[in-house]
């Protein structure tokens, strides 16, 4: 009490949500999920077989963090797309992107681009940073691996960087 505040006093202010890009995650699915459904000749009910919680996909492990079960508690090996996407599967999105782009991956780049995934989603002023797709064929790609490394992590939200709000504007527009 009776203490007050000088008019020199300043805050840095740091807008993680816009101005640090990170790898989304599994709330990138959605964007691999569309691209399935869109260009990837899939549909809700498309199958992957996912024998395992590890699975090889390309030259790398990949690893789910559990299982999907029947009804009879025992695991699912067939786990459809409305399944894969609902239990976070990140072997079923690596294997069904793979499978469907490792002969042209650009086309799964160029989708990812046509959803504005490599801009800006315009809050500049707030010093927004900018979201990062790696290519086929660059060297941002080949530092990563190649197509059997880098694609199957893309599909699951690693390798790509963006920033919170990116996502944030992205699922509001589904």
């Amino acid at each position: 009490s009776g203490k007050t505040r000088g008019t020199n006093y300043s805050e840095q202010v740091n807008y993680h949500a816009l101005s640090t890009a990170m790898c989304p995650g599994s709330t990138f699915k959605l964007a691999s999920a569309m691209a399935l459904l869109e260009i990837g000749d899939c549909d809700i009910n498309t199958i992957v077989e996912i024998p395992t919680p590890v699975q090889k996909v390309g030259l790398k492990n990949v690893r789910d963090t559990h299982r999907i079960n029947n009804s009879d508690g025992k695991p699912k090996v067939k786990i459809s797309l409305k399944d894969g996407f609902a239990h976070s599967s990140n072997i079923f999105f690596a294997k069904a992107v793979y499978e469907r782009f490792k002969d042209d991956p650009k086309r799964y780049t160029e989708y990812l681009e046509d959803l504005l995934f490599n801009d800006y989603v315009g809050l500049g002023e707030f010093k927004e940073a900018r979201s990062r797709v790696p290519h086929p064929g660059t060297e941002e790609w080949r530092r990563h691996g190649d197509n059997a490394t880098t694609l199957p992590r893309l599909a699951f939200g690693y390798i790509i960087e963006l920033p919170t709000v990116h996502t944030l504007t992205f699922y509001n527009g589904v």
